[in-house]
């Protein structure tokens, strides 16, 4: 399965990549420090469905380490440890991409998901 990454407006060039890079909604090239257009996902302690490619920010609330798992479907497990899951540091935010998934998790009630707004997205080649 191919993916890739484009704009609504399906460029495929490398003169395109400046277009890809810049998120309209949050006034700036797509990284880290833009200050990014957020959308309220909720706690993440059941799995919540998220459009495949998209970007997450993702708050630990705890004082004690959590976990977060993505999925395909919405019977994606909770994780428990690093084997199945990536760890988020206590009161902190992790920065993740839901790649070809279209679910997140975590294992405790205490981790909340935010949703960052970008108007490019992933397509799924099948062949």
């Amino acid at each position: 399965m191919a993916t890739k990454r484009v704009n609504k407006e399906m460029r495929q060039d490398m003169a395109s990549v400046p277009s890809l890079v810049f998120n309209k909604y949050a006034g700036g090239n797509k990284t880290i420090s833009i200050g990014p257009s957020l959308s309220i996902l909720g706690p993440l302690n059941a799995a919540v469905g998220v459009p495949q490619g998209s970007a997450l920010w993702i708050y630990n609330n705890s004082g004690t380490l959590a976990y977060v798992a993505f999925g395909q479907t919405s019977a994606v497990a909770a994780p428990s440890s690093p084997a199945n899951g990536i760890p988020l540091p206590p009161n902190a935010y992790t920065y993740l991409s839901a790649g070809e998934n279209s679910f997140v998790i975590s294992n405790a009630a205490t981790v909340f998901g935010y949703l960052v707004i970008d108007d490019s997205l992933l397509t799924i080649a099948t062949t």
